[in-house]
């Protein structure tokens, strides 16, 4: 087969895929609200763009914002004391904080309860800079956005949908300028972290 010709179909190929899909969505009838606010918060996290700011309490009741720590790298890790995973982690962050003394890294945490906070910040002897979101409030809920794809449901006659969830635990990593370098950025404990860290910094 030509290559001319061989383009061409492989394109009418996909295009006749495409147009399947799409009658198919349609026929669904895709609730695509949330796909459209979920792709418009992602357009403002992507790398290069300026961070969301945030201004949050500590334990002393002051509040810290991201403004307030420009020229510094910025690792955040937005957590909950209800979230197991989130506590699992909690030793790979202490770890990250003495590797890298040089940068900063904020917990957040989004529970409701600040009761729940203080209590977890307690059992694991959390220090440093060490912040309360009072719940999933902004800008935590737009760093921590996700979409899931519910399909339709015939026999309950629910119609497919997109739902908006907020999984945590989440990671942002800003540089010395406040720009994003990567919103779910690496774990704490990883190679891929260390590397994107040693960039930073030298």
């Amino acid at each position: 087969m030509q290559p001319n010709k061989e383009i061409r179909m492989r394109y009418f190929l996909l295009s006749a895929v495409v147009f399947i899909v799409s009658l198919s969505m349609s026929a669904q009838k895709i609730d695509s609200t949330n796909y459209y606010i979920f792709n418009n918060v992602q357009s403002q996290l992507e790398e290069g763009n300026k961070a969301l700011n945030f201004e949050y309490v500590n334990e002393n009741g002051e509040k810290i914002s991201l403004r307030s720590l420009k020229g510094k790298i910025v690792y955040l890790d937005i957590w909950a004391s209800y979230c197991s995973y989130c506590v699992s982690q909690i030793p790979q962050i202490t770890a990250l904080q003495k590797k890298y003394p040089e940068i900063a890294v904020i917990r957040i945490s989004v529970d409701e309860r600040e009761q729940a906070w203080r209590g977890a910040s307690d059992r694991h002897n959390i220090d440093g800079y060490n912040l309360w979101a009072n719940g999933m409030s902004s800008p935590a809920d737009k760093y921590t956005l996700d979409l899931f794809y519910f399909d339709a449901n015939k026999k309950n006659k629910t119609p497919a949908s997109f739902e908006l969830s907020n999984p945590i635990p989440g990671y942002v990593l800003i540089d010395q300028r406040g720009y994003i370098v990567q919103n779910w950025a690496p774990e704490p404990g990883t190679e891929e972290l260390d590397d994107m860290i040693k960039d930073l910094l030298y």
